[in-house]
């Protein structure tokens, strides 16, 4: 595989397989400690990529694992995600047409593109899939305590002495009926 000058594992040289009939495949196992995004760093992104030259597109297959940090939803401490990103895309080359050989001159905005020097970058089809994978509410553990509700204290951590027989109003008539778990 011929990197970009970048040296960078998700950029690949897509020249050849360009040329190449439809249906030809490269497979490629890529690891990375950190990639960069808006989102924030994904770590250590490691799997499988397969590209496949289609009739007029190159289509991504990409079986990656990866890790990301998070806020736990329930504590607020730094938690660890682990993400499976399954990619299945295809990019469409700038400079030709595939079908007709001729240069292309209105391309759709809506998906990805080869650059001009037909480097095929995999990384904003990465951070896309590993953002759509993050869990709505991440935990730091299964078992997380979360804060009190009174004074905000990390229940992991430490007992706070707040009353915790004070609840929310609402529950009070199951409580009187005895149907409400405080817990």
């Amino acid at each position: 595989m011929i990197f970009h000058e970048r040296r960078s594992p998700v950029l690949f040289n897509v020249a050849g397989l360009l040329q190449a009939r439809a249906g030809a495949t490269k497979t490629f196992d890529i690891s990375i400690g950190r990639l960069s995004t808006v989102d924030g760093p994904i770590n250590d992104v490691f799997g499988q990529v397969k590209l496949m030259r289609t009739d007029s597109t190159i289509l991504v297959s990409a079986h990656l694992r990866a890790i990301m940090d998070a806020q736990c939803a329930r504590c607020a401490e730094q938690a660890t995600v682990d993400l499976a990103i399954l990619i299945e895309e295809e990019f469409q080359p700038t400079n030709i047409d595939l079908g007709r050989g001729k240069r292309k001159e209105n391309a759709h905005d809506d998906c990805f593109r080869i650059g001009r020097d037909n480097i095929l970058d995999l990384s904003e089809a990465i951070r896309q899939t590993a953002a759509g994978a993050m869990p709505i509410a991440a935990m730091c553990r299964g078992n997380c305590l979360g804060l009190c509700t009174s004074c905000a204290a990390n229940r992991n951590i430490s007992h706070c002495n707040c009353d915790e027989m004070i609840g929310d109003p609402r529950w009070q008539p199951l409580d009187v009926m005895g149907l409400h778990d405080r817990q």
